[in-house]
């Protein structure tokens, strides 16, 4: 803890240093136990070595944070430093805020550009799959990626060839391939960095969700033809009973 009893930094196995605001309380209870019954929260995070993180001290004058952690190093963090985290921070929340309130608009590109902008492959996945739900969703979803320059194309075709990994995600994955080898050409599209690695990698994991799929249809099928047959035969034997 500072020296001012201001603020608490706590280090963890996560490998990160969170900063944290302590409730102004009375200077004797503070000086007992500067948390009863206060609730805090987390102003800061830096991600500050590549392991864990046991040791921790405050410079008296509270502008200096040093760590040592098992990764065998030693860091300071200056006052500087966290305030241009805790501005990451804000700035992030700020992004997130934004996105949400574009998806409740159903402003579909903007929203796809934003986490694209964020690298957030999983809200990207989430916006994808709303699209998916609209009337009309493949006209909806090739209005959506129109927009889209190539870098983000190639971006959110890597999300995806991820995504297709999952069966749970291999409709929106396929999907948005599907949009995107309609709308652009081979050479177009071979002209983006990366992407025939990436359309490549689709092809096993496509594979097997097309032999899943095609189980499962066969599955239904033999359960329908099950299904026909008992009708029948409980429909023989009741005609076959005497009067």
């Amino acid at each position: 803890m500072s020296l001012s009893a201001s603020f608490l930094v706590t280090g963890s196995q996560d490998t990160t240093l969170k900063l944290w605001a302590v409730p102004e309380r009375p200077r004797l209870v503070s000086m007992v136990d500067p948390c009863a019954g206060a609730s805090m929260t987390s102003q800061i995070t830096v991600a500050a070595h590549e392991k864990d993180i046991n040791g921790l001290a405050v410079s008296p004058n509270d502008q200096l944070i040093a760590s040592a952690s098992q990764d065998k190093t030693a860091k300071d963090c200056t006052s500087e430093e966290r305030q241009e985290a805790f501005e990451k921070q804000e700035a992030l929340i700020l992004q997130e805020q934004q996105l949400s309130n574009l998806l409740k608009e159903k402003k579909w590109t903007k929203a796809l550009q934003l986490a694209l902008t964020l690298e957030h492959p999983f809200r990207a996945l989430n916006i994808i799959k709303e699209i998916l739900l609209q009337d009309r969703s493949e006209e909806t979803l090739t209005r959506a990626l129109a927009p889209l320059r190539d870098d983000q194309i190639d971006l959110l075709l890597k999300f995806a060839s991820t995504w297709n990994t999952n069966s749970k995600h291999s409709a929106a994955a396929q999907a948005v391939l599907n949009v995107v080898l309609k709308s652009h050409s081979p050479k177009h599209l071979l002209g983006m960095p990366g992407s025939r690695a990436t359309i490549e990698a689709f092809i096993p994991y496509t594979e097997r969700h097309f032999q899943r799929v095609s189980r499962l249809k066969q599955q239904a099928m033999f359960l329908e033809y099950l299904w026909c047959n008992m009708k029948v035969a409980s429909l023989d034997v009741g005609e076959s009973r005497p009067e």
